[in-house]
């Protein structure tokens, strides 16, 4: 089923974009969350005039992105957690915990389902997470969990 994106959905494409998609997956998940419409002769119209704009617009955002994954790469962020002496954690580092320590340093536009974690850090010392912003653009920051 052909569907126009009305928001940018990862690892589909950014508004405006015709895209091909499962029907269950238009009914079900991007109609109902006002992700996409239907690829009508009417709404294809009305995207094709709106598609020089739409361009600019994705063409700014990546730009942002860059930037901000440059300013997060060159970040060495440190996060205080109670731990054992033998250097465990008691409990994990979450993701959430990772967007709340960037607020603190004023990157508070990074939301919490934006960080990529292999794996649960357990323990103290120093790790490497990513971030993906828009598009493909990740940044990759270095944080350091230090004993509270």
């Amino acid at each position: 089923m052909e569907v126009i994106l009305t928001n940018e959905v990862k690892s589909l494409g950014f508004e405006g974009e015709l895209v091909d998609v499962a029907a269950g997956y238009a009914r079900n998940y991007l109609f109902p969350q006002g992700l996409a419409v239907r690829a009508t002769a009417a709404n294809k119209e009305q995207y094709r005039l709106k598609q020089e704009e739409l361009e600019v617009q994705k063409k700014r955002r990546l730009e942002e992105a860059q930037e901000l994954a440059d300013a997060l790469g060159t970040l060495n962020l440190k996060i205080a957690k109670a731990a054992s002496e033998e250097g465990t954690l008691y409990g994990s580092v979450s993701p959430s915990d990772i967007t709340e320590a960037l607020a603190e340093e004023g990157y508070d536009s990074v939301e919490t389902k934006q960080v990529i974690m292999d794996e649960a850090i357990r323990e103290l010392g120093e790790h490497s997470i990513r971030i993906g912003l828009v598009g493909n653009i990740e940044a990759e920051i270095a944080i350091e969990i230090v004993p509270a």
